[in-house]
């Protein structure tokens, strides 16, 4: 006798749901550090090779440059964490956090 296949229907979890939301954002913000990195970094290299660099700017530009590699640094640890949660939890349920999708099954 056959039997019809089984759906699972996989419980909601709102915790992983707010992992995968809080990464998200951890990637954006990354992207706009990293980005505020590079922009400072050319402009106290431009700044350096004036022949009359304005200390203040060079300072300021300092500044801004460590500001956002501790920024950088908490970021990716956070995001690193959020991942490890995630996939330990998605793998629980068998889910893709990118499209809320079961995997396949494999025997």
């Amino acid at each position: 006798m056959r039997q019809s296949p089984v759906s699972i229907s996989w419980p909601h979890d709102s915790q992983l749901e707010s992992w995968c939301v809080r990464r998200t954002q951890v990637q954006k913000d990354l992207a706009v550090a990293r980005a505020t990195l590079n922009q400072a970094e050319e402009q106290l290299g431009a700044e350096k090779n004036k022949p009359d660099a304005d200390q203040s700017n060079v300072a300021h530009l300092n500044d801004v440059i460590l500001q956002q590699q501790k920024l950088i640094a908490e970021l990716e640890k956070e995001h690193a964490v959020l991942q490890d949660k995630i996939t330990e939890r998605a793998a629980k349920y068998g889910l893709d956090c990118r499209t809320w999708r079961t995997s396949p099954s494999r025997s």
